[in-house]
């Protein structure tokens, strides 16, 4: 009899951890705020293989199945106003394999129309940018290249954000 009572505490011990583990999972998680040192730099700047987009940029890779992705995007909305009057260029690359039929509807369902959209189903934009993860976040300088990175999530919205990626892509 003691061996039974003892593994109905043992398995009720594992079933309350592993609902506290759920719960935590469940909720959004503050995302780590841009600053220089979140930024990995890239010295000397590297030119990119393929061109992305002209002039000084941020370009993020992200995808509709990433939870950290979907957490960070819309982070970007209120850096991309900051960025449109820099002169500062947005661009977001969905790695989704289905292409336009999942980015589209998600991208609508989420407000994010603002944020300039281009699709890398066959992931070879991100292969030649030497995308790791996602999400990963490349910083421009006007020449078209890299002058940092960020790789994870992260939250954009922030006006420390906007002055980190300011810094790394005013002309030196």
């Amino acid at each position: 009899m003691p061996d039974k009572v003892l593994i109905l505490i043992a398995l009720s011990v594992i079933i309350v951890m592993l609902a506290g583990t759920a719960t935590r999972m469940g909720k959004p998680q503050p995302a780590t705020p841009v600053t220089m040192d979140r930024i990995m730099r890239v010295e000397p700047p590297r030119p990119l293989s393929v061109a992305t987009v002209a002039g000084p940029a941020v370009v993020t890779f992200w995808a509709t199945w990433c939870t950290p992705c979907l957490r960070e995007l819309p982070t970007f909305l209120p850096f991309k106003a900051k960025a449109d009057k820099a002169g500062i260029n947005l661009l977001a690359i969905a790695e989704d394999k289905d292409g336009a039929k999942v980015v589209q509807p998600f991208v609508e369902q989420h407000g994010l129309g603002a944020v300039p959209m281009r699709l890398d189903a066959d992931n070879s934009l991100s292969k030649a940018m030497g995308v790791r993860g996602l999400p990963t976040t490349l910083i421009l300088n006007s020449k078209g290249e890299e002058v940092g990175r960020v790789e994870g999530e992260t939250d954009w919205s922030t006006d420390e954000a906007f002055e980190a990626v300011s810094s790394l892509v005013q002309p030196r």
